[in-house]
């Protein structure tokens, strides 16, 4: 029985860090709870392998679309995306940029930045990038909540096995930022004798532009729904994907710039140039992409305030970011165009930066031919302000903001430009998270785009919305929407300046837009379609957009273009291909599936004329959903009719395996504690015959920690996982001298 003390000694180590992840931290797990207790109150950990992914497509020509799925912060996350090409300018690029101005392009895969929908969630709205690795970089917005999730060498330095970090925008502290300010600048009026692109006319004509475009898109928020972010028409279907194209330009195309103090700031410990430039584009362009899809294009601008006339889905794009990886050790008068990076400039040698020096200093760059260019940067402002903006003004004579044009100082003969605005993600000291990132940078663009801050003794605007003064932590929904003085004061900047406003080129989007593209590829193209959106020779179709489609031919009768259930909230039968064009046959009477089918959410409902709809199990049955008032039934859908109780729904419906409980997890509609589970391991391993079996005892102790890691994988990560180097250490010690370890 000598190695019966070594096995428990070893279980207990095990389940002692399983059970109390607190307990018993990995250096990297304190490094990290130490750099997120200032901000937030609760958060997971989420491991790339809790992820489930399902790609959509076939074989031979994926779509690139996928349902993402996985169990965290007590809830069950299914995302429906698909690549996300309208943040992307066209000739879109990253580069970096040395001490001497010498620059190198980098490389981005833009099939790994998406947008999409959660399923159950009408109305949200999900900005994400996944790795090669699996990591997600992610929001996910929701009428009730934003979700959000980073890499957590977002935060750490040192090497550390990869995950996330999970947490909702209402875990943020609501005393975070204190009096934490934002401001703005009003850049001075244009010299006597400049001219610029804006003129009167060029006024009048914008302005019939946006009429224009808000008469023939009325709908444009259901619209953009529809074609950007409503999976049942751009990620579940099969079929051919179009939109309609739109007159007037709709996005400010930005120029994205971060100095050595951002970069030394978020350079990992071991990383190259490379590695480096990918995980400041990734955090930078994710952020804008939630900024614009989920603040900017939502929002509804007032153009007219006496005739109420709005227009909506006006937001952000990408033209480039520019990394500067050293300073940039020129003075002003040697090249202004990049003093904003030089060490000495603005105060830095005290730690602390003057903002209005180092926004006048950003204000010298080459940003003509851009709406905007914004400065990424690390360090605590003098006052603790958080950004600072060139405000926009809807007067022609006045520069700043969008669209703004560059004229020569003649104060030192250089040539400068007011369309600029700079954010810092620290704020103590301390790094922001990205949950605050996001209002930081939606508020200074707020003012570039013509804001100011929220009067308080307007009853309409003295709530906290995103351009109140002081800094919004997110855990209010108004905190991430412009009240209606906001929208009115943008709306007269967009009606008179938004003259550089542009709308993506279609080609290169994935998607047929248009009479003039016989297919979409997207920016790679593919073996179908050429990089011009025009089908290759040969090619009858192209399978990224014809789900009746196989390696650029049209598709048998035997191939199914639309599964049931497949991917939608459709109720249909498996639909087969015709054999004769590329589409999928469209889903009508024929081929709908019966009412009580099972679908994505639920159970088919009929609607009459031999049509279903897919409902979620409480609304099929005439009820609600509500949360089950016995502990008994945690574990099982409840629902409630209307002055009635709340009982456990009529079918008798499990949650999901992996769904948190309050004593461990749902599995088979019961809340199993995770102690019962893993004490049959301890039952098995101290009823072992040692004399019998003394060669197996440590081979049982190696199946303890796969054990406890899987069962850690399987249920979301929401505990640390053990590193089997901590493992391998006892194992030395408890079996050194083994024949089976050797």
């Amino acid at each position: 029985m000598e190695f019966l003390p070594c096995i428990l000694r070893l279980l207990t180590l095990h389940m002692s860090l399983f059970l109390s992840p607190g307990a018993c931290l990995e250096p990297y797990d304190e490094e990290l709870h130490s750099l997120l207790s200032p901000s937030l109150t609760h958060y997971t950990t989420l491991h790339p392998h809790s992820l489930t992914h399902t790609l959509h497509g076939s074989q031979s020509q994926p779509s690139h679309s996928r349902l993402v799925e996985f169990h965290t912060l007590e809830r069950h996350f299914q995302l429906y995306l698909r690549p996300n090409y309208r943040i992307f300018s066209s000739g879109f690029k990253v580069r970096s940029v040395d001490r001497h101005g010498n620059l190198k392009e980098h490389e981005v895969d833009r099939t790994e930045y998406y947008q999409g929908v959660m399923g159950g969630e009408e109305g949200s709205i999900v900005n994400a990038h996944i790795s090669e690795s699996g990591l997600m970089t992610a929001s996910v917005t929701t009428p009730t909540e934003t979700y959000h999730f980073e890499p957590s060498d977002n935060f750490l330095t040192k090497p550390h096995p990869p995950h996330m970090i999970a947490y909702r925008s209402s875990d943020i502290k609501r005393d975070r930022f204190n009096q934490t300010r934002f401001d703005f600048v009003v850049a001075p009026p244009l010299p006597p004798g400049v001219q610029t692109e804006t003129t009167a006319n060029h006024q009048t004509d914008h302005t019939e532009t946006i009429a224009n475009y808000q008469r023939d898109h009325a709908q444009t928020i259901v619209d953009h729904k529809e074609t950007v972010v409503d999976h049942t028409e751009t990620v579940a279907d099969h079929q051919r994907l179009k939109r309609q194209s739109r007159i007037g330009g709709s996005s400010c195309p930005m120029f994205l710039v971060v100095d050595h103090r951002f970069y030394n700031q978020f350079r990992g410990d071991g990383q190259d140039l490379t590695e480096t430039i990918a995980g400041i584009a990734r955090r930078l362009i994710t952020l804008v992409a939630q900024v614009d899809s989920s603040i900017y294009r939502p929002a509804e601008w007032v153009l007219d305030p006496i005739s109420g006339n709005r227009v909506s889905d006006f937001g952000l794009e990408i033209a480039e970011i520019l990394v500067h990886h050293e300073p940039s050790l020129q003075d002003f008068f040697a090249n202004s165009t990049t003093y904003y990076n030089n060490p000495d400039c603005c105060g830095d040698i005290r730690k602390t930066l003057d903002a209005d020096g180092l926004l006048s200093a950003f204000n010298y760059g080459s940003w003509d031919g851009y709406c905007l260019a914004h400065l990424f940067t690390f360090v605590n402002f003098d006052s603790g302000l958080l950004g600072l903006a060139n405000i926009a003004s809807s007067f022609q004579s006045q520069t700043g903001g969008v669209c703004s044009k560059g004229f020569t100082d003649s104060s030192v003969g250089k040539r400068i430009i007011y369309n600029t605005g700079i954010s810092s993600f620290t704020s103590g000291g301390i790094p922001i998270i990205r949950g605050e990132q996001i209002l930081v940078v939606a508020h200074e663009v707020g003012h570039n785009w013509g804001s100011h801050h929220d009067p308080g003794n307007d009853p309409e605007c003295s709530e906290s919305y995103l351009m109140n003064e002081f800094a919004q932590d997110g855990s209010e929904s108004s905190h991430s929407m412009f009240s209606i003085c906001s929208r009115t004061s943008i709306g007269q900047v967009l009606r008179s300046k938004a003259t550089c406003f542009r709308d993506p080129d279609p080609c290169g989007n994935f998607l047929i837009d248009d009479v003039t593209e016989q297919c979409d590829e997207g920016p790679i193209s593919g073996p179908c379609c050429t990089p011009d959106c025009q089908l290759r020779d040969g090619a009858m179709c192209s399978d990224t957009n014809s789900a009746c489609c196989t390696e650029c031919e049209i598709a048998s009768e035997d191939v199914v273009c639309n599964e049931a259930g497949d991917f939608s909230t459709n109720c249909s039968i498996d639909i087969h291909c015709n054999g004769r064009t590329s589409e999928c046959p469209n889903i009508d009477t024929t081929n709908m599936a019966p009412h009580g089918s099972s679908c994505l959410i639920g159970r088919c409902r009929s609607i009459g004329n031999n049509l279903t709809e897919c409902v979620d199990f409480c609304t099929f049955n005439g009820t609600t959903n509500c949360t089950c008032p016995s502990q008994d039934d945690e574990c099982k859908l409840c629902c409630q009719r209307e002055g009635g109780a709340c009982e456990v729904s009529e079918d008798n419906i499990n949650l999901p395996t992996g769904f948190r409980c309050s004593t461990g997890f749902c599995i088979g509609g019961e809340c199993r504690e995770l102690q019962d589970t893993i004490s049959r391991v301890f039952s098995f391993i101290t009823n072992l015959d040692v004399d019998d079996f003394g060669k197996q005892v440590c081979l049982a102790i190696n199946i303890v920690p796969s054990f406890v890691v899987v069962y850690s994988f399987v249920y979301g990560g929401e505990y640390r996982r053990i590193h089997a180097n901590l493992y391998s250490d006892s194992l030395d010690t408890c079996c050194s001298g083994s024949p089976l370890l050797l």
